[in-house]
Order: C-alpha cells, then sequence, then structure tokens
C-alpha cells in the first residue's frame, strides 16, 4: 500500500503542513471536513484557512501543531469555498524532517461521538478473527462480538454482566482470571493472561487474552476493549516440545543407569556381591524407598525362602519377620509368573488375606506402593525375586515395570554366570564341559550387554511422533506468524525444523538397525541375487543419475536361508557409500560373487575416495563415522546394520581398501541348501 493510500485509509482527517505554515497534503477524510479537494489545499497558507479573529493567533496554533501540544483543542477553520467548520485537533507530530502530520475530526456534540465510536469500535470488531469484548468501567461485559458468540455456542445476553466466567470459561481458570480482571478494573495491574474458553461443542481451547483500558481526560477508566486470541496450537505445540525434552532427560539418565549393570555384570562373578549392586541400582532407578531380593531356597518341608540382598533399609528391619510364602501377593513371583505392579498395596484383593496376619505387620517398613519381578534362569527355573516398595501409592508406572524387567533378566544371567563360575573352581573333574557352559554363557552375556547398549536407543520408537509434531507445528507457526516473527524468527524456525527432520531420520536408522538385529525366523525360501541387487538399484536411481554413476555385475546366484529384504539392505547401504563418498570421477560400482565352500563370497567394489586401512574396523561400529554430517549426510548406521544381518546369516563381512584407491566390500553368506547337502555327504 503506497503512502496516498495509506494516508485516505485513516478514519481521522489528516493534514501535511510544512516549516512555513503551508499545506503540503491532505487525506480524503479532511477535504471531507473541509468540503474542498486536495488541489484547492495544497500551498494555502494555513494561516489563511482561519477566521479572522482566531487568524491573528494562527503563528501560536502552528507552534503548538509543531510541539504536539494540540490535543482537544477546538476552533473553526474556513474552507476554501467560504464555508465555516469546527474541528478538534486529536494529535500532531512530526511525519519527515520538515514536514508535521496533523489529525483532526469534525466537532460534533459529545453523544453523538460516543454513538458514532462505538458504531466504528463495532463495525471494526465484527471484522477481525479474534474475539473481541467490551466492558463497563465496573468490570461488567457490556458487549461480545458474533465471532466470541459463534465460538461458545452461546447467546451474548446470556453471557453478559459477569456471567461469561462461570458458562464459558474453564472450572481451573475461574479462580485466577477473576481475581486478575478485577485487579485491572481497580487500575492496579494490566489485564493480559490465558486462560481456556469452552467451544460450542463442549471442547476448550487456550486464547491469550488483552484488555486496554479507555481513560478521560481526567484520567478515569469510561470503557475497557479487549480480544482473545486462539494461542491452543502453540500452547500444544510447546507441551510436546517439553515431553520430548523430558523424555529424552530420562532416557539419557536410564542408559546411564543400565551402562553401570553392564560395567557390572562384566567385571563381578560373586553372585551375592553383584546381587546386591544390582539391587542398588534398581532400587535407585525406581525411586523406591527399599529393594530387596528373596532368593529360592527350597527346604525338606518343600517350601523356604532367604533374604540375599536388601537395599534402603537395614536387615533388622527384616529380621522379626518370616520370610515370604506363596501367598497370592508373593506366589506369582516365585512361580516366575509375570511381573506384579500395585498403586497401593493394602487395597490390593491379594493382601492380608493369609493367617497369622491380617495386614500389615506392626513394625514393618511402610509400603504403599509395591513392584516385584521373577528372576528367570535362562535355563527356565525361577531364581528368586526382586521386590520394592515405597510408603506412598501410586509412585511405579509401566515405564518401571519395563525398567525392572530388562534388570531382572540381567540379574539372571549375571547369576547364571556365578554359578558356572563357581562350580568350574570346584569340579575339576568337570573343568572342559564347565568351561564350555561357562564360554556359552558369556556369549549370552555379550549379546546381552550389546542389547543393553541399544536399550536407551529403543526408547527413540516412541519419539517418531513428537518429532513430527515439532516438524509440522513449526511449518505452521511459520506459516502463519512468518511476517511477524522476522527474518530472526523464521530462522529460529528453520533450526527447528532442520533438527526434527535429522532426529526422524536417525530414529529412522535406528530402528532399521533393530529390525536387523532381531532374530530370523526359521530358514526361508529361494532369494535371487540378482532381484535384491536390481531392486537396490532402483531405490538408488535418483543418486545414480545425478552421480553419472554406472553399475556392473556378474552372475549373481540363488541364496537359501536369508530374507530377500535384508539382502537388499546390504546391497543397498553398500552402493549408497560408494556413490556418497565418490571421488572426482563418475563412480563405478562392480558386484559380483563366487562360491566357496558351502558359502558365498559377495564383493562390492568402488573407485571413490576409500578408507585408511587402520579404520577397517572402526566403520562397522555404530554411530562412527569418519567425517561430519555436513561433509557427507548419514547417521552412521548403515555398516553396522549390514554386519548385523551378516553376521545373523552366519557370515563375515569385511573392507579393503586405501586411502584414494577406492573401496571393495566383501561379505560371506553360508548357502543353506549347501550346507544340508555337505551334511548328508558326511
Amino acid at each position: 500500500m503506497n503512502s496516498r493510500a495509506l494516508l485516505d485509509a485513516i478514519l481521522d482527517g489528516l493534514l501535511i503542513i510544512d516549516a512555513a505554515g503551508s499545506c503540503v497534503d491532505a487525506n480524503r477524510v479532511f477535504c471531507r471536513i473541509l468540503r474542498s479537494t486536495r488541489e484547492q489545499l495544497i500551498g494555502v497558507a494555513f494561516a489563511s484557512l482561519l477566521p479572522p479573529d482566531t487568524a491573528a493567533q494562527s503563528a501560536e496554533i502552528l507552534e503548538a501543531l509543531r510541539d504536539g501540544q494540540c490535543p482537544g483543542r477546538k476552533f473553526p477553520l474556513i474552507a476554501p469555498s467560504g464555508a465555516t467548520v469546527s474541528v478538534e485537533w486529536l494529535w500532531s507530530r512530526e511525519y519527515l524532517p520538515g514536514l508535521f502530520l496533523c489529525a483532526c475530526a469534525e466537532s460534533k456534540h459529545e453523544s453523538e461521538m460516543a454513538r458514532d465510536g462505538e458504531f466504528r469500535y463495532r463495525t471494526l470488531a465484527e471484522s477481525l478473527p479474534q474475539l473481541v469484548w467490551t466492558a463497563l468501567p465496573s468490570g461488567e461485559c457490556d458487549y461480545l462480538s458474533s465471532q466470541w458468540v459463534s465460538y461458545t455456542g452461546v447467546p451474548e445476553a446470556d453471557q453478559l454482566g459477569f456471567r461469561w466466567l462461570s458458562m464459558v470459561l474453564h472450572p481451573e481458570d475461574r479462580e485466577r482470571t477473576t481475581t486478575s480482571w478485577m485487579t485491572a478494573v481497580s487500575g492496579l495491574a494490566a489485564y493480559d493472561l490465558e486462560y481456556r474458553l469452552r467451544r460450542y461443542d463442549g471442547a476448550y481451547r487456550w486464547f491469550k487474552t488483552r484488555g486496554t483500558p479507555v481513560r478521560n481526560d481526567r484520567g478515569e477508566i469510561v470503557k475497557w476493549f479487549g480480544s482473545c486470541t486462539d494461542i491452543d496450537d502453540q500452547k500444544k505445540a510447546a507441551e510436546e516440545r517439553q515431553a520430548l525434552l523430558i523424555r529424552e532427560r530420562t532416557a539419557r539418565n536410564r542408559a546411564e543407569l543400565l551402562n553401570q549393570v553392564g560395567v557390572l555384570i562384566n567385571s563381578e562373578l560373586d553372585g551375592q556381591k553383584l546381587a546386591q549392586r544390582v539391587t542398588d541400582l534398581a532400587a535407585d532407578l525406581l525411586g523406591a524407598d527399599f529393594g530387596s531380593f528373596f532368593h529360592n531356597v527350597v527346604d525338606q518341608a518343600g517350601e523356604s525362602y532367604m533374604l540375599y540382598t536388601l537395599s534402603g533399609a537395614p536387615r533388622e528391619a527384616f529380621s522379626r519377620f518370616p520370610m515370604p510364602r506363596n501367598t497370592e501377593v508373593f506366589g506369582p513371583t516365585f512361580r516366575g509368573e509375570g511381573i506384579i505392579r500395585s498403586d497401593d498395596i493394602k487395597k490390593d484383593s491379594r493382601y492380608g488375606k493369609n493367617p497369622p496376619y491380617a495386614g500389615m505387620p506392626e513394625g514393618h517398613l511402610p509400603v504403599s506402593s509395591y513392584l516385584a519381578a521373577p528372576v528367570i534362569s535362562r535355563f527356565g527355573n525361577v531364581i528368586g525375586g526382586l521386590f520394592f516398595g515405597h510408603s506412598k501409592p501410586g509412585v511405579f508406572t509401566q515405564e518401571h515395570e519395563e525398567l525392572i524387567e530388562g534388570l531382572a533378566s540381567h540379574a539372571a544371567i549375571a547369576l547364571d554366570n556365578a554359578t558356572l563360575f563357581s562350580q568350574l573352581a570346584q569340579e575339576k573333574n568337570r573343568v572342559e564341559v564347565a568351561r564350555n557352559a561357562l564360554q556359552r554363557a558369556n556369549q549370552d552375556l555379550r549379546r546381552a550387554n550389546a542389547d543393553l547398549e541399544q536399550f536407551a536407543y529403543s526408547a527413540s520408537h516412541d519419539l517418531q511422533e513428537p518429532l513430527r509434531m515439532v516438524s509440522i507445528y513449526s511449518e505452521l507457526l511459520k506459516k502463519r506468524f512468518g511476517e511477524k516473527l522476522g527474518p530472526e524468527g523464521e530462522e529460529f524456525i528453520g533450526y527447528t525444523v532442520e533438527g526434527a527432520i535429522r532426529m526422524e531420520h536417525l530414529v529412522r536408522d535406528l530402528l532399521a538397525y533393530t529390525a536387523a538385529s532381531a532374530t530370523s525366523e526359521a530358514a526361508v525360501g529361494p532369494v535371487r541375487v540378482r532381484d535384491a541387487v536390481d531392486h537396490a538399484i532402483a531405490s538408488l536411481r535418483a543418486s545414480i543419475l545425478e552421480s553419472g554413476a554406472s553399475v556392473k555385475s556378474s552372475d549373481l546366484p540363488v541364496l537359501h536361508g536369508i530374507h530377500r529384504v535384508h539382502l537388499e539392505q546390504i546391497f543397498q547401504n553398500l552402493m549408497s557409500n560408494a556413490l556418497k563418498y565418490r571421488s572426482e570421477k563418475p563412480p563405478v560400482i562392480d558386484v559380483s560373487a563366487k562360491l566357496s565352500g558351502n558359502e558365498w563370497l559377495f564383493s562390492v567394489q568402488d573407485n571413490g575416495i576409500g578408507i585408511e586401512p587402520r579404520y577397517k574396523d572402526l566403520i562397522f561400529g555404530i554411530f562412527k563415522r569418519l567425517h561430519t554430517s555436513r561433509e557427507y549426510p548419514g547417521t552412521g548406521i548403515g555398516l553396522a546394520i549390514c554386519q548385523k544381518i551378516v553376521q545373523r546369516a552366519g557370515g563375515r563381512i569385511w573392507v579393503e581398501s586405501e586411502l584414494g584407491k577406492g573401496a571393495t566390500f566383501l561379505f560371506t553368506i553360508p548357502d543353506a541348501d549347501l550346507a544340508n547337502v555337505s551334511g548328508t555327504a558326511v
């Protein structure tokens, strides 16, 4: 909009005068007030517009206009046509160097002016997207816009006065809103707050509300004008971001504690010491008042349990009580039937029904929240149970159940391992058997540690939806409020969207790694390697065309015992790396295979930038990258996925390369049919 259109859009009369007192310009309202045209006014001396009895004061009036001291001043003007018009000067200020902008309105009776002002305000209010309202100096609402009535679905007359506070305001917001409003009405504070309004369908949404007082020349409030802007979407986006931060912080803290368990399992073979330390960590992780581990010991009567470890309380706290029995509360744990969680064990239907106790024994540690998990050996027998209590109800959650289940599993592995180690030391005549069993236990232990290392990342599956919400609502903020936020705000939103997208890619790759880590379902039918390679090429077609790459392949076999989707993942990741880490020459990728005994040896060769030999093992680690993401985009999971798939199939993968001379990735896959034939021949 140009300056002329902007001046004409203003509803007050505007006159621009220069330092010498000549009229430079006027808007259409001023021309209408003076019953003249712009052409008639431009160049006319302001003094010539004053009647004779006022002309002598023209210098004084001009000085007041230049200094902005004219509001409320009334005097007549003489139009070029000779007509006399009484005007009231509203305000004036310097418009440009040497030019002064003066606003005026035609003088009317006060009641007529009030009616005009009310009509103009309500007309403006009905054209705005916000919910608009006005109130009397007492605070009683006397007008609600049609937008407000349409949103709430309640007639305006039913909400006027203070009735809107109880009819459409959220019950939890009424007290503080009433307090804030009456404080503002008394003139002690501004009216600016957030509250929830009920929509016509019963749903509540958050609104940002501001009220502005209108004062008379004595400073008294004569009217309140206000608006309510819907901020529900922004509020929910902020809550999602906060929830995401809390979840990430919780996952990080949990991972740190679980890593401590991994260190303990690797370093301690004394079963009792290890179980004590695991119990201590578990009690800390769950926030329990106390934790304990009861180890199954069966006597001649067929039932007896002894206290194995205790955390958060002295042993004396249990010394006067018998060991737990197969009651309705304890029995499921010692039978290995699963986790038991109760928000208040004293109100649980399974509690307190077994004599000699009809409830909590006198002197017992106070327990409301209760959580117990069986500790089951990998051989299937129940070793015992982990038990945790808290004096307050409702402390333990579903997340705590999942944590204690994992900890119980690792405790079982540790105890199995300690038992085997003890047997190895005591039974020299069975050294070889015990050593083999210990090796198997260590393999299980290493696998458990690897799973434990990934446990924190498994929670990332739950982060996908919040990340999408962050990305979507950031884009909405940019579209709806980009102009208001300014360049810096748009830049910050861009960083938010970029970070959310990168996190989403990372989560997706982590889920792919988890899928590759899963044990395959039995043997699968024949897989044509040619189909897997072609599918990988099709998936990378855009990158191949963009880089001018060529892909060659020799005769490829038919495999048994591996899923085609896993084979496609291997070739796609290896060829994608060849395209990504290319040199200045167009990439050339050569895929080949040859039979070696009962397994196939596959090769994916490229002419890229190559890899220093000292990094040949490092690159297969998860998140291990030799370059920054700005140099070469990626998450550092692709080769880890390849290695996991190959290892699950019973093969191995490695790289042969020198810096600047390309790389050749080789991996072996046993063929189930060939292995069966070989076994039969033997």
